[in-house]
């Protein structure tokens, strides 16, 4: 028997599926302990095929997993919050400021992502295609690590800010902690630690997601020498989303917590633990992700136990509902707004576009 969804999310996807030829919307649920995958296509219709271990780019939901990458090298006694990434990066004179794992992993390391507004509006430029290409690729170890010994931060408390440098930052250094680079030590914390087979460094090749028009449009390339790569570099499935959230709620892997605790506030609506969003007014975990023709979002509500992915492979518009919205409907509805349940267009989450469209 297939999960019942609520009206109103079934109404959030019919929304966000709306005028969308071609498009695949799947859905992972984790109630409990069951498990349910739903399929939907232009205009919310229900699709009969499995769906769930078809693989999508999960774009910035891969800061989720490098910070857990970081949580197994402190587990392992290989790492510390208070590490530099002084010594990684080719610093010898040690007297100036250079963040630590913590501030990387919290958004707080004073980063913010000025050093990518020039390579960003590049690849825009070059690409011809604007977001659609991946516009991250191209800055390889020597390059980044040359920026960073450039910086000039005094030592002191920085503001919460989003920073894909920053978390691309703390994956390239974890990547150097471990001693085989961040593809590695990705690929088997998600393979061997996690059990995530279908979770890999990149979109197999074999995939191709769809463009506003419906037309197929490939995803995001990605070299082993990409070091901004661990922001956004990851693919998945639905079914090793849902796997991986039970491992967030489970004891057995007690170790990751340290990725749920609040250790920097945001705005009115979140804060930010390591990798994880979490919810200001009921603790729920988060994250999405947007690359050029995939968007995604990952939600966990320790208090009850239910997780939710929502992955697609449309180009999502700026301005456009996105499925962050589905996914809170889901976890935290809001308060029915009339007797026949109908929003209003405008009704939106704050946030939706706003810290959550740096996802991309």
């Amino acid at each position: 028997m297939s999960y019942e969804l609520s009206s109103s999310v079934i109404k959030q996807i019919e929304k966000f599926c709306k005028n969308k030829p071609n498009i695949t919307l799947t859905v992972g649920i984790l109630d409990g302990n069951e498990e349910n995958y739903l399929s939907f296509t232009d205009g919310g219709s229900q699709l009969e095929r499995d769906t769930s271990d078809k693989a999508y780019e999960i774009g910035s939901i891969t800061k989720v997993f490098t910070a857990v990458l970081m949580a197994k090298l402190i587990r392992d006694g290989k790492a510390e919050l208070t590490t530099s990434i002084a010594p990684y990066i080719g610093v010898k004179n040690t007297q100036y400021y250079y963040p630590t794992l913590e501030r990387l992993a919290s958004h707080t390391s004073g980063l913010g992502d000025a050093p990518l507004s020039a390579i960003k509006l590049i690849g825009q430029v070059v690409s011809g295609v604007g977001r659609k290409k991946n516009i991250y690729s191209g800055i390889n170890g020597k390059k980044l690590e040359k920026k960073l010994r450039e910086l000039n931060l005094a030592p002191t408390s920085y503001p919460t800010k989003y920073s894909h440098y920053g978390i691309a930052t703390l994956g390239y250094v974890l990547g150097k902690i471990d001693g085989r680079g961040y593809k590695a030590a990705i690929e088997e914390l998600c393979s061997k630690d996690l059990g995530l087979e279908n979770t890999v460094y990149g979109l197999p090749s074999t995939e191709c997601g769809h463009t506003a028009t419906g037309s197929e449009f490939p995803g995001w390339v990605w070299t082993e020498k990409d070091a901004l790569a661990p922001s956004d570099c990851l693919a998945s499935t639905a079914r090793d989303m849902i796997k991986f959230a039970r491992a967030n709620l489970s004891d057995e892997f007690d170790w990751m917590k340290i990725c749920h605790e609040v250790r920097s506030e945001y705005d009115d609506y979140d804060n930010f633990g390591f990798g994880f969003i979490i919810r200001a007014d009921n603790g729920v975990l988060w994250h999405n992700g947007s690359t050029g023709v995939y968007s995604s979002f990952l939600g966990i509500d320790r208090a009850t136990g239910k997780a939710i992915v929502l992955l697609s492979d449309y180009e999502h518009k700026t301005g456009e509902s996105g499925v962050d919205r589905i996914g809170f409907e889901f976890l935290c509805p809001k308060p029915v707004k009339a007797e026949d349940d109908e929003y209003e267009e405008g009704d939106e989450y704050e946030d939706e576009e706003d810290s959550t469209e740096d996802n991309e």
